[in-house]
């Protein structure tokens, strides 16, 4: 599923594709900055060999598959990016059913296996990434169309283009057999993929932000941004996070013989289950509240609830309490999200997220724009009678003044009061922030979510449609940060997703910051 990761424990990976039309696949080699360090980082068909990726000749009529030896890529790469280019003219993904990228190890055992959803006049696809993270490497699945052209993508990337790269010659084509039952959809048009920034310098001793108000809704104007400070008990800062290095020199095996695919996924990322299975059962939770429910909610409140506690035991975090904050984008360009009742249904899946994790099995919710508001605790038993009084764009709804919050993206007001929020030997927090872009002020925002690394909170961020997310697509490669304190993955349509799909998403890096933050003492 896009936006999805998963690690690398192996050596040399192979990344390959099965797509039902002539293509080219390539990898592009960036440092923190999204660019090449020189043309030689661009492995192409007229340039099969970089450092430490390879471009492998497929058989007849199929694609050619990049061999990637993590360990002999340079320091200073960051990333790999793997990109599919249809080939000739007026070719797009619309007109093919979706493609599918694997990743396998050495001997062809596949790892991960992504479907590209969500295309449609798009001729070229950044597919997903390799990527360092704490020293390791991991993968990502981006499914990102790039609509300015070839040329148009490496430049981008910094490769000196002089002419349109001319399509590589392509044997006579044998397109594989069609997925059975296919039935192709014609999604939204995918943005253009942006390459990240140059990387992050040093934030200035202040930061820009809006000050909290002693009201309810925090002023405009920008002041001085403060850190909050560490909380008192802590004598120390925690060691800062190690710098990325390498991995360790391996011994190169032999490409291996050519390998058969195996059967398309029925979804999108897959990967084995991190954890071996438990011999534990999954702790359901009830709250107060659950018995005033109509039976078919209480059907559907209790199939939510098994998937969240089967999510949880998977990841290693059977029992684990937490509080769970709600954050939710009020601004304009989610109009159509409170009108179709999006949101609703939304506020609606995360009740039962707070049932398996909070104390008292409730949400505390926030809406923002330019300021924000907090709202009343969201319960089980009055979940949608809270939606009803509550999800507004405008107008003034349980006494709050819906106009004072604003129709503009500022996200540093509404963090910063979440961090002010947390106070010494709390339990964690879990914040589940959904947004449909924003997160322009990249310096102020990445030296917030540092500073907030050292404290017991843990922030999964839910892209909702095809805008840009700013920083947060850089999240899992943001330096200088105690733990990795944030996750996110974007959707096209949250309404498509099973609650199965949904939580695993939303709760999948959470248990694993939970375990790395009591290495850091950052949590008792």
């Amino acid at each position: 599923m896009k936006g999805q990761n998963g690690p690398l424990t192996v050596g040399d990976v192979v990344i390959w594709v099965q797509i039902a039309a002539p293509a080219d696949l390539s990898a592009l080699l960036v440092t923190d900055s999204g660019k090449v360090r020189s043309d030689a980082d661009f492995v192409f068909f007229n340039q099969p060999s970089g450092p430490g990726v390879n471009l492998q000749p497929g058989a007849p009529g199929q694609l050619a598959s990049l061999r990637v030896s993590p360990a002999a890529v340079p320091a200073d790469i960051a990333q790999i990016r793997a990109v599919i280019t249809l080939d000739g003219a007026g070719s797009s993904f619309g007109a093919i059913p979706a493609p599918i990228a694997y990743v396998s190890d050495a001997a062809g055992n596949p790892l991960y296996a992504y479907r590209i959803d969500g295309l449609s006049s798009e001729s070229i696809v950044i597919a997903l990434e390799l990527y360092r993270r704490m020293g390791d490497w991991k993968v990502r699945a981006v499914g990102q169309g790039y609509a300015g052209g070839f040329a148009a993508l490496v430049t981008d990337h910094g490769v000196r283009v002089d002419d349109e790269v001319a399509p590589a010659p392509q044997p006579q084509f044998q397109p594989p057999p069609p997925p059975q039952q296919f039935q192709p959809a014609v999604p939204p048009p995918q943005q253009q993929y942006q390459s990240p920034p140059q990387q992050y310098q040093s934030p200035p001793q202040q930061y820009q932000s809006p000050p909290p108000a002693p009201q309810q809704f925090p002023s405009a104007p920008p002041q001085q941004y403060q850190p909050v400070p560490p909380p008192p008990q802590y004598q120390s800062s925690p060691p800062p996070p190690p710098q990325y290095q390498s991995a360790p020199p391996q011994q190169f095996q032999s490409a291996p013989p050519p390998f058969q695919p195996p059967p398309p996924p029925s979804q999108g990322f897959q990967q084995p289950p991190p954890f071996p299975p438990s011999a534990q059962q999954p702790q359901v939770r009830s709250v107060p509240g659950e018995e005033k429910l109509s039976l078919e909610k209480r059907q559907t409140l209790n199939m939510r609830k098994q998937e969240v506690a089967k999510v949880l035991l998977t990841k290693g975090a059977n029992g684990i309490r937490a509080r769970v904050v709600l954050v939710i984008d009020k601004t304009g360009s989610m109009s159509r999200e409170y009108a179709s009742g999006v949101v609703h249904r939304v506020v609606e899946r995360m009740v039962p997220v707070a049932t398996q994790l909070d104390d008292d099995g409730q949400l505390e919710p926030y809406l923002y724009g330019k300021s924000f508001a907090k709202l009343p605790n969201v319960t089980v038993a009055d979940a949608e009678a809270w939606c009803e009084t509550f999800i507004h764009m405008s107008g003034k709804h349980g006494g709050i003044n819906y106009g004072k919050i604003g129709g503009v993206n500022d996200e540093l007001p509404i963090m910063t009061e979440v961090l002010k929020s947390l106070r010494p030997g709390d339990a964690p927090t879990l914040v589940l922030f959904f947004t449909d872009g924003g997160f322009s002020k990249r310096t102020q925002i990445a030296a917030l979510m540092r500073d907030a690394s050292r404290y017991p909170v843990f922030w999964q961020f839910i892209g909702l449609g095809h805008s840009g997310f700013g920083i947060l697509h850089e999240l899992d490669t943001l330096d200088g940060r105690v733990v990795d304190n944030a996750g996110f993955f974007a959707v096209g349509d949250i309404d498509r997703m099973t609650d199965a799909q949904l939580y695993a998403q939303l709760l999948n890096e959470f248990p694993d910051w939970l375990r790395a933050a009591r290495a850091a003492n950052i949590l008792r």
